[in-house]
């Protein structure tokens, strides 16, 4: 069904109005009318009145049917009530204000053609009531003489109502152009509007990303160079003492290990700085599902008894990224799940999986669950429930800036008492044949 556009929703208001109009008013005029024309014998005009009205009634009814039609019917109706009237009661009767006014319906209802339109038939139905007063005057049959009318005033009449008319209907033109010009103005104006508020929202929202990612990148910055700065005579001490012990002794076993996780330290404070606004990580497609096994992995080591970690993948899932980035995207979520059932036994689980053109990676936990006035603010960069466990609020600010720089989302939803499921969906690889398996690839060397 098409929309009706504000004018011509007006002209439907309008036929409405006029056929109630005329169908209430001729009901109560009927009656009078009907025995006045019956005492004067004028059996053509109880003919007339009853047909107009029936009709009017029957438009009323009829509100359904298309407007065009009954549009016409309703002009086609004024314009024989008029001609039948002049011809009946003569030029100074009530016809000549219906002949008048059945062009101004016409314009109305159809515009500039039935401006047109109205205006000929005008004219043609004086012509015809001249033909027929021309032919009654051969024949000796004066028909308006107690009005004292002859053919050229007839001709007059002809000629002033035609123009009054085609005044009339110019004029509801030029009104109805002027409506449809200002309603086009309008449109356009509210169009603009539109844009423009969506324009201010996305920079409003991009000054908020904006700010977000420097306040990320002031903590990243802060937080990697205290670490570095920390780990700089633990790995100067660590190495000299490991050095210092014989190998294959106990001793040394430890401080490899040590050694090792002041080292996998360093990598991940050099990695933090992937965080920066102006950084451009070298990105390839990866096997999100290699990724997520070795999170699982170190998740389950880090689980506390009585908690499960499990992995759900499809292997055939890639996505452009460095493996670094999508390791500090599951490790988070990862370790924010854990955190959620550190005081319960609980279950984690990891799914990767392909959803339409995107990959989607979920961590699901059955902990604690989040609070819905809390929910909003869990992306906030320092905001955690996790304060009194070493949550520091860096972890869900950092996923989701990760999954914006990728050109995915994240979603979370919650539920008090029965868990956390946080959503990931990000671009699947253009070529998923092609595989990037180090996934320290933006470690440093």
């Amino acid at each position: 069904m098409t929309a009706l556009t504000p004018l011509s929703a007006g002209r439907e208001r309008i036929l409405d109005l006029m056929v109630r109009a005329t169908a209430v008013l001729g009901a109560i005029a009927y009656v009078p009318n009907v025995y006045a024309a019956y005492v004067d014998g004028a059996m053509i005009v109880v003919i007339m009145d009853t047909v107009v009205l029936g009709v009017a009634v029957g438009l009323v009814l009829a509100r359904r049917a298309p407007f065009q039609l009954r549009a016409s019917i309703f002009v086609g109706v004024w314009y024989v009530f008029a001609g039948l009237l002049i011809w009946v009661v003569g030029p100074i009767g009530s016809g000549i204000a219906w002949w008048l006014g059945a062009p101004v319906l016409a314009t109305l209802f159809f515009g500039t053609p039935g401006a047109w339109w109205g205006v000929a038939l005008s004219g043609v139905l004086g012509l015809l009531g001249g033909l027929g007063y021309a032919i009654d005057a051969a024949q000796g049959v004066v028909r308006f003489a107690p009005t004292g009318y002859s053919l050229p005033d007839w001709i007059g009449t002809i000629v002033s109502v035609t123009v009054l008319s085609a005044l009339l209907t110019l004029l509801i033109v030029r009104l109805l152009a002027g409506l449809s010009e200002a309603n086009r103005t309008l449109v356009d104006a509210n169009d603009k509007l539109r844009a423009e508020a969506e324009a201010r929202r996305h920079l409003e929202q991009a000054l908020v990303e904006a700010a977000e990612s420097r306040a990320l990148a002031s903590l990243a910055g802060s937080v990697a160079h205290d670490l570095n700065n920390l780990l700089v005579p633990l790995l100067a001490a660590g190495t000299d003492a490991r050095d210092a012990t014989q190998p294959g002794s106990l001793d040394r076993r430890r401080l490899d290990l040590v050694v090792a996780s002041a080292e996998r330290a360093r990598a991940l404070a050099h990695r933090v700085l992937v965080f920066r606004p102006d950084a451009s990580p070298d990105r390839a497609p990866v096997a999100l599902a290699e990724v997520a096994r070795d999170a699982v992995a170190l998740l389950e080591a880090a689980a506390a008894p009585g908690v499960a970690v499990h992995a759900e993948v499809e292997d055939d899932v890639q996505v452009v990224a460095t493996g670094g980035e999508l390791h500090q995207i599951v490790m988070n979520l990862g370790t924010n799940a854990l955190r959620a059932v550190a005081t319960r036994s609980g279950r984690v689980t990891v799914r990767v999986a392909r959803d339409g053109a995107e990959a989607l990676l979920e961590v699901v936990d059955d902990g604690v669950g989040i609070p819905p006035e809390l929910v909003d603010r869990v992306f906030d960069p320092s905001y955690t429930s996790h304060a009194d466990i070493g949550g520091s609020g860096m972890g869900l600010p950092i996923v989701r800036h990760v999954a914006r720089s990728l050109g995915g989302r994240v979603d979370v939803r919650s539920e008090v008492g029965r868990g956390s499921t946080f959503t990931v969906w990000l671009p699947i690889a253009a070529d998923p044949t092609e595989r990037q398996p180090n996934h320290e690839a933006d470690a440093p060397r």
